[in-house]
């Protein structure tokens, strides 16, 4: 991507430096920022996009990813479910107004962080859920239910499978267990 705007920069600038050659009818200006802009055109490429992207993964094949441990994954998670129910039931108990903003905001707070570090999703495109997209969940398809293993269709039972849009446009599934939905 730096590549990508240095490229742009320096069409914008023989860009420039060509309306300027109009201006003052200079013809040898005129031909070198055409005559980048042809090199440029058939050479960046090769000779510069290239490497740069090349040399972009290298940089990230040279590192280590480090991932959670299974049993820090656990904790955080038994600790969401823990906060979601406290959270709920303060919901339903508050006295106040201020106890009841307090309450729905934690919860959603909650409810976002166990949406995304279950499905691993980006946080804008968990947060894109709306309740016309909760309502339009189908229902399965018995054909496609058929089809399905034994395990797969006891989880069909237990998780609900929802799409929103996310980057480009593209349509990103998000799946939501039970106490997930009920928090949405």
């Amino acid at each position: 991507t730096l590549a990508k705007k240095l490229g742009h920069s320096l069409v914008a600038c023989a860009d420039m430096l060509e309306a300027k050659a109009v201006e003052t009818r200079d013809e040898c200006l005129l031909q070198n920022a055409k005559g980048y802009l042809t090199l440029h055109k058939m050479r960046w490429n090769e000779e510069i996009s290239a490497h740069a992207i090349r040399t972009l993964y290298c940089q990230k094949k040279g590192h280590a990813k480090r991932i959670p441990l299974t049993k820090d994954v656990v904790t955080l998670s038994n600790h969401l479910n823990k906060a979601s129910s406290t959270a709920s039931e303060k919901v339903f108990a508050a006295e106040s107004d201020v106890d009841i903003k307090q309450a729905w905001k934690t919860l959603a707070e909650v409810t976002l962080t166990q949406i995304i570090l279950f499905n691993r999703r980006r946080s804008g495109e968990a947060s894109k859920i709306t309740m016309t997209d909760l309502k339009a969940t189908n229902s399965h398809d018995p054909d496609v239910l058929k089809s399905l293993s034994d395990f797969e269709k006891k989880l069909c039972t237990k998780l609900t499978r929802i799409e929103v849009f996310g980057k480009c446009g593209r349509i990103v599934p998000i799946l939501l267990s039970k106490q997930t939905k009920s928090s949405v």
